[in-house]
């Protein structure tokens, strides 16, 4: 195999890189982005979900606090009127 020859063949070998390269890029563009960004979207959806969730059980946590103390209440004044 001759200069040319070998030459030739690492021209055409860096041409196969080339179009690799472009592929794998636009495989990145077109596929993996967008990919990533659908993930995204989806994780804050979910995380305004868990904030939502998150505020209903702090309310539930604040009626079951007031109830105890209004419970605790009732049984002092029917104790105070001999109920």
């Amino acid at each position: 195999m001759n200069n040319d020859e070998k030459l030739d063949l690492i021209l055409s070998e860096m041409k196969n890189m080339r179009d690799d390269i472009t592929d794998i890029k636009l495989t990145l563009e077109n596929v993996t982005n967008k990919n990533i960004q659908i993930l995204a979207e989806g994780h804050q959806i979910i995380n305004h979900r868990l904030d939502d969730a998150i505020k209903a059980e702090s309310n539930i946590e604040m009626t079951r606090i007031k109830l105890n103390i209004i419970e605790e209440e009732i049984k002092k004044l029917k104790k105070a009127v001999g109920i």
